[in-house]
């Protein structure tokens, strides 16, 4: 059981996908639920992938594309909950999947959960500073121990 439930979480781990002109964060569903050395893990599965960029924001799922152009959305917000591999002294309880993107448009909020790995941190406070200088309206909101402001 435990062999089992280290790879499942060691696949949930390795699923992200990174290109270096772009910060791309994996959109994740929630999956089963398994035990893993007395803790509860949540089996993720990957479905697309959130681009995101000063001008837009794309997001690839089910061979299906959108695109959000940053001006025409009504309000931005940014949930970092969690980091992968984010450590609680030598224990790390961070999958780093419990992470939300919200997108206001035309009245409708469109809510994300992505996958944010301790690499990706710099990326995107990087990317969020790039935004604060085009004076692009956004919220964004840390729990994490790696801040994003």
């Amino acid at each position: 059981m435990y062999a089992i439930s280290f790879i499942l979480y060691l696949l949930a781990l390795l699923c992200y996908y990174f290109q270096y002109d772009t910060l791309k964060l994996v959109a994740f569903v929630g999956g089963s639920m398994i035990i893993w050395i007395s803790r509860m893990i949540v089996n993720y599965k990957k479905v697309g992938i959130i681009e995101l960029n000063e001008s837009r924001i794309v997001v690839h799922a089910n061979e299906h594309r959108v695109v959000h152009d940053i001006p025409g959305l009504t309000t931005i917000e940014i949930f970092v909950l969690e980091v992968e591999g984010e450590r609680n002294g030598r224990m790390s309880f961070a999958n780093g999947s419990g992470n939300y993107l919200e997108l206001g448009v035309d009245r409708t909020i469109i809510k994300y959960q992505f996958f944010l790995a301790e690499e990706h941190v710099v990326l995107l406070r990087n990317l969020l500073d790039s935004w604060r200088q085009h004076k692009v309206s956004f919220t964004a909101k840390s729990a994490s121990r790696f801040r994003i402001h």
